[in-house]
């Protein structure tokens, strides 16, 4: 299964059909659900456990694709949201980052946003380490990646250095993929 969205305020999730033919088997690509938006989408992520879909853009939705309305809108007042990801571990609490230059973290459970957290530059991508469930890595405009810990936002533990495109930390490994090894 694989989602996307995009700026034509769509959702959709695609699943891969095979289909029997004449010579053998084909593959099909096809929709099986799709949801229309009010603004344009700027990223999604999926949850980790339960069948929801976080959108970004002007504000951070929360879908369930049975419904066409989103479960929960967060906002925190910033012109629009790049980037927003679950947590792996704590599977209620969501990162995202917004054009601001801040980067909130929201709690499911209460639909309010927890902590905020204002950089020199702007933020591009947010990505939880999937074996501490307090820690994220940002990569950010200066060409730097920064790893807080969600309970001390006030510092980031490490700096990466490095031109960063995206972070992602690697399962099994305390450093995120970039060239140099920083611990998260």
């Amino acid at each position: 299964m694989l989602w996307t969205c995009g700026d034509d305020k769509t959702i959709k999730r695609w699943d891969r059909e095979v289909e029997e033919e004449e010579g053998g088997l084909r593959a099909a690509v096809l929709p099986t659900a799709t949801i229309l938006g009010q603004y344009p989408f700027l990223g999604l992520d999926t949850h980790w456990s339960e069948d929801l879909v976080a959108t970004c853009g002007v504000d951070v939705q929360v879908w369930d694709p049975q419904r066409s309305e989103p479960v929960t809108t967060l906002t925190w007042g910033s012109e629009s949201v790049s980037s927003v990801r679950f947590n792996p571990i704590e599977h209620h609490v969501l990162a995202s980052c917004a054009s601001d230059r801040s980067v909130v973290l929201h709690d499911l459970r209460s639909s309010t946003a927890i902590r905020k957290l204002v950089l020199a530059k702007r933020s591009n991508r947010v990505a939880w380490n999937p074996l501490e469930a307090f820690n994220f890595v940002l990569a950010n405009e200066d060409h730097n990646l920064y790893t807080f810990d969600m309970r001390k936002m006030d510092i980031a533990k490490c700096i990466h250095k490095v031109p960063p495109w995206s972070a992602a930390p690697r399962p099994g490994h305390h450093a995120a993929a970039t060239r140099r090894r920083c611990p998260l």
